[in-house]
């Protein structure tokens, strides 16, 4: 999957306004720091969040819109990106094989006896009685 370059910046910069309104910095109230110093400060943690948004909502919508029906959660594989650049990152996902049943109407199935007779009864009755009064 390919998420382009101004989508990715988009995501960024929202990052960056949710973290500049809790961030506290020394020397400033919190939520007051300068856009330019909460980059600094919290760029890794912005980088963080911008891929598991992404990466998310990417995944999410495709699986939508292919109609998968996933087994398990995605792997995120081969996770590419730089600032300023498009992210790039390969997706897999189990879902249940399709079986195909070909050639099963008339099969001869060998089914067992399960006749029960009067003494198979008596039989079980009496070992019952037997196991639980020694």
């Amino acid at each position: 999957m390919e998420l382009p370059e101004d989508e990715v910046a988009q995501e960024l910069e929202s990052v960056y306004q949710r973290i500049q309104s809790r961030a506290s910095l020394p020397g400033f109230r919190v939520g007051k720091a300068p856009l330019e110093m909460v980059r600094k400060n919290f760029a890794d943690k912005a980088r963080q969040t911008v891929l598991e948004n992404l990466v998310s909502r990417a995944s999410t919508q495709v699986i939508r819109e292919r109609k998968i029906e996933a087994i398990d959660t995605p792997r995120v594989e081969k996770l590419e990106y730089d600032l300023g650049k498009s992210l790039l990152f390969h997706l897999t996902v189990e879902k249940d094989p399709v079986i195909k049943v070909k050639d099963y109407k008339g099969i001869k199935v060998n089914k067992p006896s399960t006749a029960v007779t009067d003494d198979a009864i008596a039989k079980t009755l009496k070992k019952s009685a037997n196991a639980t009064h020694p």
